[in-house]
């Protein structure tokens, strides 16, 4: 599904809504499902039994230097039984986990109820601050070893949560912590997708 928005405010705060997705739709796949066993790889992955069984993408148009639009892409593995073998160690379904059948229509309404939840919450202050400790709960890279692919230099770090505007905070092997920002870096697990 994708989803376009015209919002007011800067296009520095149009990545955050990623993030806003991203809660959004695991609060959706939780309900529709009755699970709790599902969670968040920062920045824009669900996932579940570490497998990933959705991706979101957000993307700008700009005017001038004002945002004209947000396009928010959602893409939900539903009713698959089974992915190809060089996909399968990282790709799941609802169906491929649960064992049961939905109703795409009912995924897509409860993402976007949810959606408008999160989204009302996020402009009151253009920031993650009003969502932050409910993603920051659900992120299965949280506290975790990550491998930040960063074009100046790959390095491991501990993932540490977000900050306000969305960033992911790792502790770097000598114990300095650095804001990476989603649209700069890649984030890995050190022993797989997660």
């Amino acid at each position: 599904m994708t989803i376009g928005l015209r919002p007011e405010f800067v296009p520095e705060k149009a990545s955050m809504l990623t993030l806003v997705m991203a809660l959004s739709v695991l609060r959706a796949l939780e309900q529709v499902c009755g699970m709790e066993d599902i969670f968040i790889k920062w920045p824009n992955d669900i996932v579940i039994g570490g497998r990933k069984v959705c991706g979101i993408l957000t993307e700008m148009h700009l005017a001038g230097d004002k945002m004209d639009c947000v396009v928010i892409g959602v893409g939900v593995n539903v009713n698959t039984p089974a992915f190809p073998p060089e996909i399968s160690q990282v790709a799941t379904s609802l169906f491929a986990e649960y064992g049961q059948t939905y109703d795409c229509r009912a995924v897509m309404a409860a993402i976007l109820q949810n959606f408008e939840k999160y989204y009302d919450k996020f402009v009151e202050t253009c920031d993650m601050s009003t969502i932050m400790g409910e993603y920051v709960e659900k992120m299965i890279n949280f506290g975790r070893e990550v491998r930040v692919l960063d074009p100046q230099g790959e390095y491991t770090a501990t993932a540490h949560g977000i900050n306000e505007r969305g960033e992911l905070l790792v502790e770097r092997e000598d114990g300095t912590i650095r804001a990476v920002y989603a649209g700069e870096v890649s984030v890995r697990g050190i022993y797989g997708y997660v």
